[in-house]
């Protein structure tokens, strides 16, 4: 297995009911493999806006509109999401993101 050059975390604001996959990796060595798992397997699309890369460090983030209020998502959709979503990272690349709860600390 070839060794992984990049880190991704859940994220959420205040409820904390809807998610995003926040992945951080070498600009010279996009994880190509996980974009495409996310996008065709997961149901997961790039979010704009992209953040100019800081150095030779990008950010991007992954997430989907639920059926919930304002477009977020019901309890069973992010069951559904989280699981899906966590169980093929983890049998592609042996590696389960966690969920990062932003504060107002984090934002500003």
């Amino acid at each position: 297995m070839k060794a992984r050059r990049w880190t991704a975390e859940w994220q959420s604001k205040h409820p904390h009911s809807t998610r995003w996959l926040s992945i951080r990796f070498n600009v010279s060595d996009p994880p190509v493999q996980l974009f495409d798992l996310l996008e065709r397997q997961c149901g997961l699309h790039r979010e704009a806006p992209v953040v100019p890369p800081f150095g030779d460090e990008q950010e991007v983030d992954y997430g989907c509109d639920g059926s919930g209020l304002f477009n977020g998502w019901t309890e069973t959709e992010a069951r559904t999401i989280v699981d899906t979503t966590n169980a093929l990272i983890r049998s592609e690349f042996a590696f389960t993101p966690k969920w990062r709860k932003l504060t107002l600390h984090d934002l500003l």
